[in-house]
């Protein structure tokens, strides 16, 4: 996935939210699939419905939540759950 796309949360998706200690549960009304992320997932799940993000905003995203002194690894697993939730059809791209 190139950077020059910006991610949203899917318009469609109404997700309900309960967390239990280390992940959270996610209930879509629209069209009943329940969702089980870790704390990552939601959390990049949470920024993206709030706006449109590229890659590389996610990415310094997850590495100043994180606090990491090393944030090589965390755009190739940015772009990896990218994958998934557009798999899953819970984020839409677009062309930036």
């Amino acid at each position: 996935m190139a950077d020059g796309r910006l991610f949203i949360q899917n318009p469609l998706v109404r997700l309900h939210w309960r967390a239990f200690d280390d992940e959270f549960v996610a209930f879509d009304q629209l069209s009943g699939i329940t969702y089980r992320f870790d704390v990552l997932r939601a959390f990049l799940l949470d920024v993206l419905a709030q706006g449109a993000r590229s890659e590389t905003s996610l990415a310094l995203d997850v590495s100043e939540h994180l606090g990491l002194s090393d944030p090589s690894t965390v755009p190739l697993l940015v772009q990896k759950i990218l994958r998934e939730f557009d798999g899953a059809g819970l984020v839409e791209v677009a062309e930036a």
